[in-house]
């Protein structure tokens, strides 16, 4: 088994809904970020895929998010949510199971793991 890796970054705007669990509740106002992405695609060793396949298909999904306040057009405010999102769109544009992680700041991270 081998992985694709293809990273890149979104710009976008969120905010979470205030609940008791929300410790920052800075974050309950719009606030942007510059977020690294990564995106791995794993394939058998027999295959053959494109870098720029998963190139396309994941530009394609970004493009939507990219300069929008993802939670009032998406209801993606939580990053447990945007990953599993791009994860799954992406993988449904290249019909495999994709994996994401996005470093959403500098010090935190969120990683989906598919397990189609």
């Amino acid at each position: 088994m081998k992985n694709i890796h293809y990273t890149t970054s979104l710009n976008f705007t969120h905010f979470i809904n205030d609940r008791d669990e929300l410790v920052d509740k800075a974050c309950c106002t719009p606030h942007t970020h510059e977020s690294e992405i990564r995106v791995v695609v794993p394939i058998k060793d027999y295959e053959f895929l494109d870098f720029k396949t998963v190139k396309k298909a994941t530009e394609k999904i970004l493009d939507d998010l990219s300069d929008k306040n993802i939670t009032e057009t998406h209801n993606l405010g939580e990053t447990e949510k945007l990953v599993e999102y791009i994860a799954i769109n992406i993988g449904m544009d290249l019909d495999r199971r994709v994996n994401v992680y996005i470093q959403e700041t500098k010090k935190y991270g969120m990683e989906y793991v598919s397990n189609q």
